[in-house]
């Protein structure tokens, strides 16, 4: 099972808009955006197939040390490809991913945490 979701975003467009409302900022040295643990970050929903599904600060949060945190998506360059972004981790652990092998189609539920 891939750990990965990727979502093709050929203008950016769904990557500046988060970035910009958590206010996450790159860091080159590093590859990837980081945002302060501490920093009131807002949730972040993406809607798929015409249905939202939210992901909160606390999964798109991962603590690097320090008060600094990377920000859970990140973009990738898809082989060259075109530009596209990694929902990963921060996606799954607010959703259980369903696969149904025979109608071929895969969904989503709201994870209970424990």
């Amino acid at each position: 099972m891939s750990q990965f979701i990727f979502i093709n975003d050929e203008h950016s467009k769904v990557a500046s808009t988060a970035i910009c409302r958590v206010g996450a900022k790159w860091v080159e040295a590093l590859g990837s955006y980081f945002i302060g643990c501490n920093a009131d970050a807002p949730d972040i929903t993406f809607t798929i197939n015409g249905k939202p599904y939210t992901v909160t600060s606390l999964n798109y949060k991962i603590s690097a040390g320090l008060d600094l945190c990377m920000f859970g998506f990140f973009p990738s360059t898809s082989g060259g490809f075109y530009p596209s972004w990694i929902l990963g981790p921060p996606l799954i652990r607010e959703y259980c991913q369903i696969h149904d092998m025979q109608a071929g189609t895969i969904g989503m539920a709201k994870a209970i945490s424990s």
